[in-house]
């Protein structure tokens, strides 16, 4: 059966490599296309109120408790998780244990509590939907599963911020990094039982687990973004069966690939040479990392450093725009918490600032009490003409059109008035070297799930294009020397040195300043 369905099928996703293993061999291998299951990380929370599951099941509140969550089929284990029980028992008494679900064992599981006498230490609590709740009461969620295909179970208990004991087979075998943010092991019920109780014994061990269980299911299996990969699949087969996707600079649909990465592809033009992904990620995808916990070290621990590189980078707009004493209007496109236009508005300037984090945003107008505004650059709805200055600052490569983000900025930008972009560098062949040197392993472009998705990969050629082609004129390009990392300030000077002697820009990013070029009849006052 599934070989008919998968035959007649364009692609078939699977959710882990078990999966994937059990599909080969059957003349679909090209058509498979992995994408984890995902978690609704708002639902499943390490904050729900458990007081009532503690009532109902009649647990003291300093009770550990240890659940397993599943159908009651044989292949499940739940055997083991009563053997488990036992042995906990012996060495950590204030333990209860509780088994959720239904099926055809439900028989021979009373039966095997009964036999070891474990009547009201281990609870059949049947089939049930607070399962969320059940994950916040449960201390430590165990997997005894001989195999598990993926594992939702374990990534739910991950997003309520409970250490998993599994089986060291499977789905949970790719979701679990061993003793980091739970334990694998194989299907043991001393060794499971062993790891309960050093969990429960070792309390600061248990918070390093929670806490790095709950931040892998926050980054890897968020629902959201495994429904943007979902979508990335299927804008994939519409370019394959359309001209879906162009090149954003020049309009060409030629192009080859130069990186997969699982449902989508680093491509390059083979028009003009610029670089993209292909499909692009949803929206959720992109901004969903934006959040308080992103750019909490930025506002903390980061600060200083962060505020030393924008003195540094105010200081020199002011020389490139010949504005020293005159003051105008700046706006900041991806402002962060506000650090830079902090230094424009102490210099007398009206600043203003673009931010699609709630988090940052806020941070700004309350910190700095600057004018931003809390989304997309085209949500916000300038005048025409408005700013004197507007710079970007590592932003352009995540948006998914640049062509039309700069397209707004030469609306709103005074004719003559300066662009400020500052952009990673696909040819930053030196920082490559050392990073292979150092990893042992070839930088990538695009890995799926980084906490920062760049969807365009410029080269001092292609953001040149862009800009010429957005109405502007290129005043100077520069090497970006905005790191705090020693290591990577000494690549920005060895890149700076050969800039200036070759014009070839090799160091991390690329800096450049253009000017929006005067329409025909219009002359530029000096």
């Amino acid at each position: 059966k599934d070989k008919v369905i998968a035959g007649l099928s364009t692609r078939v996703i699977v959710t882990s490599d078990a999966v994937r293993h059990k599909m080969t061999g059957i003349g679909i291998d090209s058509k498979l296309i992995k994408i984890h299951n995902g978690v609704d990380i708002e639902e499943f929370n390490p904050d729900i109120d458990k007081a009532g599951l503690r009532e109902h099941f009649n647990l003291d509140e300093k009770d550990f408790v240890v659940g397993a969550i599943g159908r009651l089929d044989d292949w499940k284990g739940h055997r083991y998780f009563i053997e488990t029980a036992k042995l906990v028992l012996r060495q950590f008494p204030q333990s209860r244990f509780i088994i959720v679900g239904d099926g055809p064992e439900k028989n021979n599981l009373e039966a095997q509590i009964k036999e070891l006498g474990l009547e009201g230490r281990v609870i059949l609590a049947g089939f049930r939907t607070d399962i969320p709740e059940l994950m916040s009461l449960f201390d430590v969620l165990v997997q005894p599963s001989e195999v598990e295909p993926f594992g939702r179970t374990v990534i739910e208990a991950m997003a309520c911020g409970k250490p998993v004991v599994s089986t060291d087979a499977g789905g949970p075998r790719e979701i679990i990094e061993n003793n980091v943010d739970g334990i694998l092991l194989p299907l043991d019920s001393n060794k499971f039982a062993d790891a309960v109780v050093k969990l429960a014994k070792n309390r600061d061990l248990y918070a390093s687990m929670a806490s790095s269980a709950r931040k892998k299911a926050v980054q890897k299996f968020d629902i959201k973004k495994q429904i943007g990969l979902i979508e990335g699949m299927y804008m994939d087969l519409l370019e394959k069966t359309a001209v879906f996707s162009v090149c954003n600079i020049c309009g060409s649909g030629n192009k080859k690939i130069v990186e997969w990465a699982d449902a989508r592809k680093v491509v390059r033009c083979l028009g003009c040479g610029f670089v993209y992904l292909a499909p692009l990620p949803g929206q959720e995808a992109l901004t969903g990392n934006y959040q308080e916990e992103y750019f909490k070290p930025w506002v903390s621990a980061m600060s200083a450093k962060r505020k030393k590189i924008f003195a540094k980078r105010w200081s020199e707009i002011k020389i490139s725009a010949q504005v020293s004493s005159e003051k105008g209007k700046i706006l900041d496109v991806g402002c962060g918490p506000g650090e830079f236009l902090d230094f424009a508005k102490r210099d007398g300037w009206d600043a203003f600032g673009i931010e699609i984090s709630a988090f940052a945003s806020s941070h700004a107008v309350k910190e700095y009490a600057l004018n931003v505004f809390n989304g997309k650059l085209e949500d916000a709805k300038f005048d025409n003409a408005m700013f004197d200055v507007v710079t970007i600052w590592h932003v352009l490569e995540h948006v998914p059109d640049p062509t039309d983000t700069l397209k707004e900025v030469n609306r709103i930008i005074k004719p003559g008035g300066l662009l400020v972009i500052a952009v990673p560098n696909l040819n930053n062949y030196i920082y490559r070297l050392v990073y292979m040197m150092v990893k042992l392993r070839k930088m990538r472009l695009f890995t799926e799930g980084e906490r920062e998705l760049h969807v365009s990969f410029f080269s001092s050629k292609s953001l040149r294009n862009l800009l010429e082609k957005t109405g502007f004129e290129i005043k100077k390009e520069t090497v970006d020397t905005g790191r705090s990392l020693w290591a990577e300030r000494l690549i920005d000077s060895l890149s700076f040195v050969i800039f200036a002697l070759t014009k070839r820009n090799l160091g991390i990013a690329i800096e450049m300043h253009a000017i929006k070029k005067y329409e025909k009849g219009m002359k530029e006052v000096t």
